[in-house]
């Protein structure tokens, strides 16, 4: 009677065994906590945004058809069709960059620069676009109260795009810690 695992003794690779790690990727360091708190940020930031984003479109979804569709009769299928859409077509592209985020967020995690590079413009960029909502919030109360979100909904979006700006900045700063500057530069090395 034969043994189906036993290609490995009969002098055979096994075919389901992991690769060896190379010798030289034993001897790296391993990352240290700011890049792994980073690395949780780039994880967990762009989920929750989607998500948030998601319910922004459900709360809003009478404002964001009007938006869209104008003074359409309410029989007008063809211009909800359109309005539903392009909502669709919003909450993919909100996937395809948090897809993104969580690809370069792992890539961070193993010492890649470049992800840090790419991570920190995709922050900066964040950040900015967070802070002149933040900024516009009161602007567009003042000017036309009528077209800002009110009560719980502008709660809700203050505070959405504060999480997304001290995220933003955290990530930015924990990635370029002495200690985060020290652990891509020896897995440059290699």
């Amino acid at each position: 009677m034969t043994d189906p695992n036993s290609a490995g003794r009969a002098g055979l690779p096994d075919p389901f065994a992991a690769p060896p790690i190379p010798e030289h990727e034993l001897r790296l360091p391993p990352p240290p906590r700011p890049v792994l708190a980073a690395f949780w940020i780039a994880l967990a930031l762009p989920v929750l945004a989607t998500l948030l984003d998601v319910v922004m479109w459900f709360a809003e979804r009478q404002d964001v058809q009007e938006m869209l569709v104008g003074a359409a009769p309410p029989e007008d299928r063809a211009a909800r069709a359109v309005a539903a859409f392009l909502v669709v077509l919003v909450t993919l592209f909100d996937l395809a960059l948090t897809a993104l985020w969580i690809a370069f967020g792992f890539q961070l995690r193993a010492g890649k620069h470049w992800a840090r590079v790419v991570l920190t413009a995709f922050a900066s960029i964040w950040a900015v676009l967070a802070l002149m909502s933040l900024v516009e919030m009161p602007l567009a109360r003042s000017v036309a109260p009528e077209s800002a979100p009110a009560g719980g909904l502008a709660a809700l979006t203050a505070g959405q795009n504060a999480t997304y700006l001290v995220a933003a900045v955290a990530f930015v700063v924990l990635v370029y810690r002495p200690s985060s500057n020290e652990f891509f530069r020896a897995r440059r090395r290699f």
